[in-house]
């Protein structure tokens, strides 16, 4: 699964974690099942922790050249209780949650086509 590419869309906003979420861009995983690609998207959570450190919420979109999802970035994290970027529901590859009331802590993986869920786990 070498083909796919994960960016963060603004290191330096990621990195402040200043509403608890970050935001990446994807590629080259329109070939791989869901399964595959939640499993990808796992392995690179776990081998980028110092990165994600307590993050609440990770959203991955797909990578495109024709959206400027920077510029919206920080008002959605502010205004969206979802966190998603507005205007770019259907770009939206995957969203990672991490639910931590009670005595554990789950992480929620979807992914998404066309805005649509299709795979949904929890850990």
């Amino acid at each position: 699964m070498s083909d796919i590419n994960i960016q963060p869309i603004d290191k330096e906003f990621n990195s402040q974690l200043e509403f608890g979420i970050q935001y990446y861009t994807i590629s080259g995983y329109s070939n791989h099942e869901p399964e595959k690609l939640a499993l990808y998207i796992h392995s690179y959570l776990d081998q980028n922790k110092k990165d994600i450190k307590n993050a609440k919420m990770i959203l991955f979109y797909e990578d495109s050249f024709f959206s400027n999802y920077k510029k919206n970035m920080r008002e959605s994290a502010r205004d969206n209780e979802f966190g998603g970027i507005e205007g770019h529901q259907d770009n939206l590859v995957c969203k990672v949650w991490y639910d931590t009331s009670g005595n554990h802590s789950e992480e929620h993986l979807v992914i998404y086509k066309d805005g649509k869920m299709i795979l949904d786990k929890v850990k």
